[in-house]
C-alpha cells in the first residue's frame, strides 16, 4: 500500500500514525488520511465540493481530497476505492485559544451556505422514520433471543433491559413529532453540515483536522446533542461545566431557536447509546471488544436512574428556563 501511496501521489509515506479509525502519514509539513470509500462518484464528488466550500470559507483544519498522478481523487487500491485527505500538520494545542462551541458555530454557519443538493447524506427531517427502523430491527432481535432461553451475561442484561429503552425510545419520538407540530422552525434551523456523532475527539486529539468524508446533511443540534451525551457518559468529573461552556460559546454565534432547543432535548431522550452499544455487541467477533460492550451495557444499566435525574435537569444545569422557549416538560421524567 505504501509503495502505491508513493508512486501516485509522489510522497513520502514513513511517517505512519493511526489517527482514530484512520490510516495516516506526515510529509514535509502536512497530515495526509487514507479514506476508504464505497460510493458512486457523485457521492465522492459531492465530498470533494464540500470540503473545498468550507475550505474557501476559512473553516479550519478541512482535510482536502488531493488528485493523484492521473488527476483523479480517488485512487484503486487491492480492489477498493480511497481518497487521500490532506491538511496542514497542525499539534492540537492544550489551550486553544478558540472555544470547541465557537469553532463548532462557524463550523454549522457556514455549511448552512452550501447549496449543492445533500443527496445520500440527508438526514434533515428523518430522525423519526430512523428511529423508528431501528426500533423495529432490535425489537425483533429481542424477540429472537428471548425465544433462546439464553444464558449468557449480556443476552439476559438485554432481555431484561430492553422494553425500558423502549418505553425510552417511544417517549422520545412523540417528543420529536409534538415538536414539529408545535413549534415553528426559524432561521437558524435549516440544514448544514454535521457529523454523525459528534464528540470532543471528532476533530482531532493529537492534531487538529475535519475529515469531510464523515459529514452528513442535517440540523446543527445533532451535533450538540451528541457531544452533550458523549459528555455525560465519558466525562463524568466534568461534564457539567464544559457542557455549560460549549452551548454558552456556541450561542455567542449562533443563538438557538425554541424549536431547536427542543429538538437537542428529543435527541437526548432517544436512548442512541443503548442502542448503538447492544448493536455492536452482537455484530462482534473479537472476545475483547465483546466484553468491553459488557461492561458498557452494564455501566449503562445502572446509571439509568442518574441519566434520567440529568435528563429532568438539563435544562437548569445550563442556565436556561424552559418556561422561556415554551419547551414542554417530560412527564414520566
Amino acid at each position: 500500500m505504501k509503495e502505491t501511496l508513493q508512486e501516485m501521489y509522489l510522497l513520502n509515506t514513513e511517517h505512519y500514525l493511526k489517527l482514530g479509525p484512520y490510516e495516516a502519514f506526515l510529509d514535509r509539513g502536512f497530515l495526509y488520511f487514507l479514506v476508504p470509500v464505497d460510493l458512486e462518484m457523485r457521492d465522492i464528488e459531492n465530498i470533494d465540493q464540500s470540503a473545498h466550500f468550507m475550505h474557501d470559507y476559512h473553516v479550519k483544519y478541512v482535510a482536502l481530497p488531493k488528485k493523484n498522478i492521473q488527476d483523479s481523487i480517488v485512487t484503486e487500491i487491492q480492489d477498493y476505492n480511497f481518497l487521500l485527505l490532506e491538511t496542514k500538520a497542525e499539534p492540537k494545542p492544550a489551550d486553544k485559544n478558540i472555544s470547541l462551541g465557537t469553532e463548532l458555530a462557524y463550523f454549522h454557519y457556514v455549511g448552512k451556505l452550501f447549496q449543492r443538493e445533500p443527496g445520500r447524506f440527508n438526514r434533515i427531517g428523518m430522525w423519526k422514520k430512523l428511529w423508528e427502523n431501528r426500533i423495529d430491527r432490535l425489537e425483533q432481535h429481542w424477540y429472537q433471543i428471548l425465544h433462546t432461553h439464553p444464558v449468557e451475561r449480556f443476552d439476559l442484561w438485554f432481555i431484561e433491559s430492553f422494553p425500558y429503552y423502549l418505553g425510552l425510545a417511544e417517549n422520545a419520538i412523540q417528543y420529536l413529532v409534538d415538536t414539529e407540530i408545535d413549534a415553528q422552525p426559524g432561521n437558524f434551523d435549516a440544514g448544514c453540515f454535521t457529523t454523525e456523532r459528534f464528540t470532543r475527539y471528532s476533530w482531532g486529539q493529537d492534531y487538529q483536522y475535519k475529515i469531510p468524508t464523515e459529514w452528513i446533511f442535517d440540523h446543527p443540534v445533532r451535533d450538540l446533542s451528541e457531544w452533550v451525551r458523549h459528555e455525560y457518559f465519558f466525562h463524568e468529573e466534568s461534564f457539567q461545566q464544559t457542557i455549560y461552556h460549549l452551548m454558552n460559546d456556541y450561542e455567542q454565534v449562533m443563538p438557538l431557536s425554541a424549536f431547536a432547543w427542543r429538538l437537542l432535548y428529543a435527541r437526548l431522550l432517544f436512548p442512541v447509546h443503548y442502542f448503538m452499544t447492544v448493536e455492536d455487541y452482537y455484530m462482534r467477533q473479537d472476545d475483547e471488544e465483546k466484553y468491553s460492550h459488557e461492561e458498557r451495557l452494564l455501566y449503562m444499566l445502572e446509571d439509568a436512574e442518574d441519566y434520567e435525574d440529568f435528563l429532568r435537569h438539563f435544562f437548569g444545569s445550563i442556565r436556561l428556563s424552559p418556561a422561556q422557549y415554551q419547551i414542554p416538560r417530560v412527564d414520566w421524567l
